[in-house]
């Protein structure tokens, strides 16, 4: 057992100790027939505080027509009342890039606390779109409480509350549904070893989810991808969304054999996460999505550092992406759109054309033109085409266009010729955060 998976252990072993309330672990001899055992070992993979619901639903709810609403860092407090019982919930997504593109998605977390704040209930969570057509389905994490992920696109969304077999209801099979959007991270490697936030063990390669909900808009940490869980420990230093999708696209600071297979991803390689589930079980297969040594991408200065999903972006000026904006670890020269090569430094971020495939390279933001970040490393992107604006962590500490900043913080600046300052986005530290970044997801953040 890993000594993350040893400090986990005691955690729960203490909470069970100091909250004789809470069902912490779910006996196999407890599990519903039919139903596959939870794992032998149970990990504290959130936020052990319970959130404060703003919002009580309303019975009857039990089909999409008289779904309860609620908005994105919403805490609905509800009840599988009885026998069968089953609650809607329905929320509207913006589309965060706007009228112009409408493909534009939004990052949604749906959590249920349940067994975390002392329910019998054994939850199972549906996600439908408005034409009643389902996108996934949870029932367990690594305890009987569920957690699901989507970056949906514009529109309405239905949520279905159920006990799992439905043999089981009453006034005390209470639980919480928490719907955020979600900032994704992970540490730097370098002398990390094992930590905790709000009582979550972590390591390198473990990506966590922050979302603030509720009343009050409480911080909330989730363990969103165990890496452990997969077959490997080695290090993920890149991570994007993917539109209208629950996958990610991620990457490795070094060479790794996929789990499950032969396939040697390399540094230079980004490599598609599909789930089977996201949380403190972690379950998926993965697979190369981008072959570094295909796409000009062969040189020790040329492995990727930074990714993010595809976009249009941005909203105005002459240096649209149209692709997947990367940056490297160092000095890339690739082929460009329109012929030449394309040379960038490693503060650099340009953009993978998705044109008949993968297409070709051209340039997206290039920082050498602002002041204090042409002598820093870019070692995490992300782009918002709404906000127009690209969200950055550097390795170290420096000094951008008159702002100090450091590697527990992201901060935004927009796609001028030469790039200007937006602001500082997110400071780790605010949240409990208290360790360098090496991989971010923040889009709609």
């Amino acid at each position: 057992m890993s000594k993350k998976h040893w400090g986990r252990l005691l955690i729960v072993l203490f909470l069970l100790a100091a909250l004789p309330g809470m069902t912490a672990v779910v006996a196999q001899g407890q599990e519903p027939a039919g139903k596959a055992p939870l794992p032998a070992v149970t990990e504290l993979s959130e936020s052990p505080t319970p959130l404060e619901a703003n919002l009580n639903e309303s019975e009857p709810n039990n089909n999409t027509a008289a779904a309860d609403v609620m908005a994105l860092q919403d805490v609905m407090a509800g009840a599988i009342g009885a026998v069968g019982d089953v609650d809607y919930f329905k929320f509207f997504v913006e589309n965060p890039e706007g009228p112009t593109y409408p493909d534009g998605a939004q990052e949604v977390l749906i959590n249920l606390d349940a067994v975390s704040i002392g329910s019998p209930l054994d939850t199972v969570v549906t996600l439908f779109d408005s034409n009643g057509t389902a996108k996934g389905t949870n029932d367990d994490t690594d305890t009987t409480d569920s957690l699901y992920y989507f970056k949906l696109r514009s529109g309405w969304y239905y949520v279905k509350v159920e006990e799992y077999g439905n043999n089981a209801g009453g006034a005390n099979y209470v639980y919480n549904l928490i719907v955020t959007r979600m900032i994704l991270v992970s540490a730097h490697p370098a002398g990390l070893g094992t930590k905790t936030i709000q009582g979550i063990p972590f390591q390198a390669g473990d990506i966590l989810a922050h979302t603030t909900a509720g009343a009050g808009s409480v911080t909330r940490w989730v363990m969103f991808l165990d890496i452990s869980d997969l077959g490997t420990t080695k290090n993920i230093d890149k991570i994007a969304t993917m539109n209208n999708s629950a996958d990610l696209l991620i990457g490795f600071s070094v060479d790794v054999t996929l789990p499950g297979t032969t396939i040697v991803a390399k540094s230079q390689d980004i490599v598609r996460f599909q789930p089977g589930r996201y949380g403190g079980y972690t379950q998926g297969s993965m697979s190369r999505y981008l072959i570094g040594a295909n796409n000009d991408l062969t040189t020790a200065g040329e492995k990727l550092d930074a990714i993010a999903d595809w976009t249009r972006g941005p909203v105005s000026g002459a240096l649209h992406c149209d692709g997947y904006p990367v940056s490297t670890v160092g000095a890339a020269a690739v082929n460009k759109v329109g012929g030449g090569i394309l040379k960038a430094a490693d503060e650099d971020v340009f953009c993978k054309e998705a044109l008949n495939g993968f297409g070709l390279w051209k340039p997206f933001f290039d920082n050498s033109l602002i002041a204090g970040l042409g002598a820093e490393d870019v070692i995490g992107f992300d782009y918002n085409l709404h906000l127009d604006a690209g969200y950055y962590v550097i390795q170290g500490t420096g000094v951008i266009a008159g702002h100090a900043v450091n590697q527990k913080q992201i901060f935004s600046l927009y796609p001028t010729n030469p790039p200007t300052w937006r602001n500082l986005s997110w400071n780790g530290p605010d949240y409990g955060w208290n360790w360098n970044l090496d991989a971010i997801d923040v889009s709609s953040w």
